[in-house]
């Protein structure tokens, strides 16, 4: 719900065709889910709620998201080559063919010009998941290559790779490695969020020191909680306000 907030105070504020229509367009909160066990939290917010007194049921607010999950993407729609199928193919390669063929259907999409920001965020989950594993294995790696030449790289390690991770049992490695790059992630966009609505709101107060400073040392919770609270303060101190 924050983040529909943040994006939505975000369109109000800098998008011309939003300030044009007077209206905001819909929104769906997406979770993509790659743990191994079932999914267990309420998928609406209103579930959150203890007790709801009678009467006050209307003005509750509820707000609800669309669940994917890895463990439930059947192989079949693995073999399509769409951009969530391409996702869940990094996450979970059956093999190395699989892998491969899911490179090659980036590389087509970024010589077709029309996804460029969508691949960087395909490559970026790359590195989270497969990186440090490489590092490890001593497989040389050039962090600011371009992207096609960071696909060509890692594609042209896949034998070796896939090789010295079924021998030297890696495997259990490469899961925590998708949890901490998506954790990452996640974190990296939220931060991203919360920067732009303190310069937006705040104006030069967002580049002070210690207000950097805060951002450069925050977790993801404390990126969370500052979120929620931009919303309602009003003044920059109370959005860090006992932290």
């Amino acid at each position: 719900m924050t983040y529909v907030g943040l994006l939505y105070q975000d369109l109000i504020a800098s998008d011309e065709e939003v300030k044009k229509q007077g209206s905001l367009p819909p929104v769906l909160p997406v979770v993509i889910y790659t743990g191994d066990g079932l999914w267990t939290a309420h998928r609406d917010a209103a579930g959150l709620i203890s007790k709801i007194p009678p009467g006050l049921e209307p003005y509750i607010l509820g707000r609800s998201y669309f669940l994917l999950e890895a463990g439930k993407v059947s192989y079949e729609h693995l073999k399509k080559l769409d951009f969530m199928s391409l996702f869940f193919r990094l996450e979970r390669p059956s093999d190395q063919e699989m892998l491969e063929e899911t490179l090659d259907a980036l590389k087509t999409e970024l010589q077709n010009g029309e996804h460029s920001s969508l691949i960087q965020a395909f490559m970026a989950l790359i590195e989270h998941i497969y990186l440090p594993k490489m590092n490890k294995l001593g497989i040389k790696w050039l962090k600011n290559a371009p992207i096609k030449r960071k696909l060509d790289m890692f594609q042209d390690n896949l034998p070796d790779l896939f090789y010295k991770i079924e021998n030297e049992g890696l495997a259990k490695g490469l899961a925590k490695g998708r949890a901490e790059g998506l954790a990452e992630g996640l974190a990296e966009g939220g931060l991203k969020i919360l920067k732009r609505q303190l310069s937006i709101k705040f104006g030069s107060e967002s580049t002070r020191a210690d207000v950097i400073d805060r951002l450069r040392n925050a977790g993801p919770g404390q990126i969370e909680l500052w979120c929620s609270r931009i919303l309602q303060a009003r003044t920059i101190d109370e959005v860090f306000k006992g932290d």
